[in-house]
């Protein structure tokens, strides 16, 4: 079933039902020239021969007149109504059509209306019927018809004018580059044409009943994210370091091998990131070295390591950025280039893969950079700045030194020969410690301290020191 637009012209008291199917406007002269016909036959002979002063059809005052006169009048109304031109204009663009172009007609109450203005007037006494013309005088009685479309066509001509015209609004963006060189293209106003707004104009303008030409009124489209918005927001709000002052020279290669893989992401508003999806197998094929890594409570050589310092610097911006930290696990022991509850291990063994993944809950995009020498590795984060200044820190559960000792026989006797030597330290041994890491908010007018998040209950194994010990007796001197 075909839906329908009504366009209606303004009615102060009486109006006609809706028809119940459309008609072609080629049609309307034959239905309304019959109903004259039939009202012409019905009224002929009467003495009360003219419409009363004070009916109206379709806006026609039919006071005076006869009953042919009246629907002759209102039949060239009607067709006036259906056939006008309208144009449409923007700038020295046109668009021009006919109400008939939509299938438009009028609705089958002619007939009723006609009937009902002539019976002012012609029934009752004498008395009664001068009542009734005195009673029009003071209050005019209207009877207006409607003007049915196809409101599919109509709607698809009304979309694609708007279509024609409209001009989507750009939102700035930023495109990250080298050496944290943050490029915003600018954001562009739009325009756009309300195809409601439109048909209100042209509904009001078919009810007047004539063509006319109208100016289209386009509005601007403002972007989501505008120029001015987007450097606000991109700012630089974190930058975090951690010292890779005692690390070999192939562990600081590897770190800064993971790290390169951060410089210059964008983070997209709800994205989340996994860093092994980010830097990939540690291979040598891939630019990563041997070096010393945790396996367990013990320290052994292999491909990549140092991967876990660039995600646990990784992890501290993360934290002072307010990300959402979806997955994270920490070491088996603590580590020292960052406090306890403050590293995040990734591991890709199979069996043991380990991750540290993040989500940005921010209504902007973060940007990642990343450097890496023999002092420190960096990162630092652009993005909106968040309404509290955070700052790290974490609380000791538990800690307990180990309670024995591993010695290690010197059998070269390089670092200790006789037995009854001291023995010298080979590695530190590492408190147990339990911990909690916690995101502290402040106040950034005051300083006050408003919130305090804890996070990760770890568990940091207990690792014995180890020490040289002699192998040699002490002999005689002859």
């Amino acid at each position: 079933m075909s839906s329908t637009w009504v366009a209606r012209r303004r009615k102060r008291r009486t109006r006609g039902g809706l028809p119940g199917l459309f008609k072609m406007a080629a049609v309307i002269a034959a239905v309304t020239f019959a109903i004259v016909l039939l009202i012409r036959f019905a009224t002929r002979g009467t003495a009360d021969d003219r419409f009363c002063e004070g009916v109206y059809v379709d806006g026609v005052s039919l006071g005076g007149m006869s009953y042919d006169e009246g629907a002759q009048r209102v039949l060239g109304r009607v067709q006036e109504r259906l056939s006008g031109t309208f144009t449409l204009t923007h700038g020295d663009r046109q668009w021009t059509f006919t109400p008939s172009q939509f299938g438009a007609h009028l609705s089958a109450d002619a007939e009723a209306q006609l009937q009902q203005a002539w019976n002012w007037g012609k029934t009752g006494t004498a008395r009664e019927k001068r009542e009734q013309a005195e009673l029009l005088k003071a209050n005019p009685q209207y009877y207006d018809s409607e003007i049915v479309y196809d409101e599919a066509m109509f709607t698809q001509f009304l979309e694609s004018i708007a279509g024609e015209l409209s001009v989507p609004a750009v939102e700035a963006t930023v495109i990250p580059g080298p050496n944290e060189q943050l490029t915003v293209e600018p954001s562009r106003d739009g325009l756009g044409l309300s195809v409601e707004d439109l048909r209100s104009t042209l509904d009001a303008a078919i009810r007047e009943g004539s063509g006319a030409e109208i100016a289209l009124q386009t509005h601007v489209l403002k972007p989501a994210r505008t120029t001015e918005d987007t450097l606000q927001n991109t700012q630089l709000i974190v930058d975090y370091a951690t010292s890779t002052k005692a690390s070999s020279s192939n562990r600081t290669k590897n770190i800064r091998r993971a790290l390169q893989a951060f410089d210059g992401l964008e983070v997209r508003p709800g994205q989340t990131v996994s860093i092994n999806e980010v830097v990939g197998p540690r291979t040598v094929e891939r630019g990563f070295f041997e070096a010393p890594e945790y396996n367990g409570t013990e320290i052994i050589s292999g491909i990549g390591g140092g991967t876990c310092q660039a995600s646990s610097t990784l992890y501290g911006a993360l934290l002072l950025a307010n990300m959402d930290i979806v997955e994270r696990q920490s070491h088996s022991m603590t580590v020292a280039y960052v406090k306890a509850s403050m590293d995040a291990v990734v591991s890709l063994q199979r069996g043991r893969e380990k991750d540290l993944r993040f989500t940005n809950p921010l209504p902007y995009s973060i940007f990642i950079y990343t450097h890496v020498d023999q002092e420190k590795a960096r990162v630092r984060i652009y993005g909106p700045q968040n309404a509290y200044e955070i700052q790290l820190d974490h609380r000791i559960v538990d800690q307990k030194p180990p309670k024995k000792s591993r010695y290690v026989p010197d059998t070269k006797g390089k670092i200790v020969y006789y037995k009854d030597e001291e023995p010298v330290l080979k590695t530190e041994g590492k408190d147990m410690v339990k911990s909690v890491g916690m995101r502290i908010y402040y106040d950034r007018a005051t300083g006050q301290q408003v919130d305090i998040q804890e996070f990760d209950l770890d568990t940091y194994y207990e690792k014995q020191p180890e020490y040289w010990v002699g192998v040699h007796e002490r002999g005689f001197e002859g």
